[in-house]
């Protein structure tokens, strides 16, 4: 009150009664921080198959992005994600660029041999035809790994193309038989692995 003293000895800067609490108390680890702690001198040690040094790491799921980290991976699989140095027999120097998930392209067509492979050049690793889809699931499904596509897919079911093996046109209305062929269908491919339902509004 009005200019009185203050009647103990903390400062506004390191805590006490008045005090601003320690960093260390108020915040929790950034994800870079907690990445590092789970990180052992026996992983760091291994060889990796492949190490990809120096890029800036981005994981949206646990809001990482740093950059200089270095990610080693072994059989297939990210083993490690650290700053710390990693060897490995293949190194990709990431340095300047982005290093993160695969994105998935979850409003395509089918993939095709040219486009598959500028949607890898943009990072997809998932080409998901929602746009248009399949009838019949179990003979797309199959048509793509026979084809060794060499991204990730699904499909979904067409409800359009279903429309069609009526007839139907545009502003048609379906007859009830005709809406209970249809949900059949749509029924059997969401059994059969469609990803969902789409429409051509």
């Amino acid at each position: 009150e009005g200019g009185q003293a203050r009647k103990d000895n903390s400062s506004p800067n390191t805590g006490g009664t008045g005090g601003v609490k320690e960093k260390a108390a108020a915040e929790p680890p950034s994800p870079a921080e907690a990445l590092e702690r789970e990180v052992t001198d026996a992983e760091t040690g291994l060889l990796y198959d492949t190490i990809i040094t120096g890029g800036r790491v981005i994981n949206p799921e646990t809001k990482l992005d740093q950059e200089g980290l270095n990610v080693g991976i072994k059989d297939g699989k990210i083993g490690i994600v650290t700053s710390r140095p990693l060897q490995g027999t293949h190194e990709i120097d990431a340095k300047g660029l982005v290093v993160s998930p695969g994105f998935i392209d979850n409003l395509s067509y089918d993939p095709n041999p040219l486009g598959v492979w500028q949607k890898i050049g943009d990072g997809v690793t998932a080409n998901i035809a929602m746009h248009v889809g399949t009838l019949t699931p179990k003979q797309w499904y199959s048509y793509y790994e026979r084809n060794e596509t060499p991204v990730h897919f699904g499909a979904s079911f067409f409800y359009t193309q279903a429309r069609n093996q009526f007839k139907l046109g545009r502003y048609d209305a379906a007859k009830p038989e005709q809406v209970q062929e249809i949900r059949k269908q749509a029924e059997q491919a969401l059994n059969d692995g469609a990803l969902g339902i789409s429409f051509s509004l």
